[in-house]
């Protein structure tokens, strides 16, 4: 006869109902636990396991109500914050560190294997999920040193640099990371993703700066990378009508509005296509699109408009200047 599995012991239920963000069975397991005594194995407290599942309502309740410690360490000298940077998500970590948690609590665990290139990796990622971007990369760069050999210390310092819009740096660590783990969907998604950001970034400077010509060109290499990017046509769209190129910006607002149909500034665009090439009823159908996408736009309201005064001060006949219906961003 099989012997009987043995009964989970009250603070076994505690922290399994931390982990699944059980907080009405946790606030029962409360009256009968000690939670701020109850630890797992690796010492690991209910704060730790909610912070690293991002039960953000139950985070509230073991700090507010029970009082644990948001600095407290497990037996490997992680905190809260260190299992909510690395796993739990943005919202648990940013309301530790209002309850005062201390970002440099993970530094325990360095002090007691100070060259685990793992724990530089980890901390990089709270340094990212806190929007601290020099010194995610600075631990990107430590954990690179000692593990070079590892996609994901080349990966972190990717993200670090694409923070700091550093995209050209971005684009390279990206790469790099990708040749030592050419599998990863996650990599090639990213480095793509960078490929794109770094002429995009460019482009929206020279726009910027009034270089239109300068800035489609940039949008156009965006494209060759991710040529379905209705973003990138809008833009490029943009440009051709302050180059006063009626033509291609039409072309442009016709591309984006196929990749993205639903999107309200892409029959916009597409109307401010046709209003500078004086096809003005064609102009008026697609303001009237875009203003059932999007009611509340006051742009696309004064596109409308200005569109309809202009059919009647044409007579209907689709005569319209080449006025600032297409003009505006």
């Amino acid at each position: 006869m099989a012997p009987a599995a043995s009964k989970p012991s009250g603070s076994d239920v505690a922290l399994q109902a931390a982990i699944d963000g059980n907080l009405g069975l946790l606030k029962k397991m409360a009256k009968k636990v000690n939670l701020r005594e109850a630890k797992d194995d690796r010492g690991r407290n209910a704060l730790h396991l909610v912070a690293a599942k991002g039960h953000l309502e139950v985070c509230r309740f073991l700090v507010e109500e029970l009082g644990l410690d948001v600095n407290s360490t497990s037996a490997y000298g992680s905190s809260p914050l260190h299992f909510a940077g690395t796993e739990g998500g943005e919202s648990v970590l940013r309301y530790l560190v209002g309850r005062g948690g201390n970002p440099g609590m993970p530094d325990q665990a360095l002090v007691l294997k100070p060259f685990d290139a793992t724990l530089f990796a980890k901390r990089s990622l709270c340094w990212l999920r806190l929007r601290d971007g020099g010194r995610a990369l600075l631990d990107a760069q430590f954990c690179k040193i000692l593990r070079p050999r590892w996609a994901k210390a080349w990966y972190r310092e990717g993200t670090a640099l694409s923070s700091l819009k550093n995209h050209k740096g971005a684009v390279d660590a990206f790469a790099e990371a990708l040749k030592l783990c050419p599998s990863s969907k996650k990599i090639e998604k990213a480095l793509r993703k960078a490929k794109i950001t770094n002429p995009k970034s460019k482009g929206n400077e020279a726009f910027e700066k009034g270089h239109y010509l300068i800035a489609a060109d940039y949008y156009g290499e965006a494209l060759a990378i991710d040529p379905f990017n209705a973003t990138l046509f809008a833009k490029r769209s943009l440009c051709w009508l302050r180059l006063r190129d009626g033509d291609k910006a039409l072309l442009d607002a016709q591309f984006c509005k196929m990749s993205r149909p639903r999107w309200a500034k892409a029959w916009h665009r597409e109307g401010a296509a046709l209003s500078f090439s004086k096809n003005h009823k064609g102009a008026l159908d697609a303001f009237a699109e875009a203003l059932k996408l999007d009611p509340s736009s006051k742009k696309i309201k004064k596109s409308l408009r200005k569109a309809k005064a202009s059919m009647k001060t044409s007579g209907g006949s689709g005569e319209l200047d080449h006025g600032s219906p297409g003009f505006v961003r």
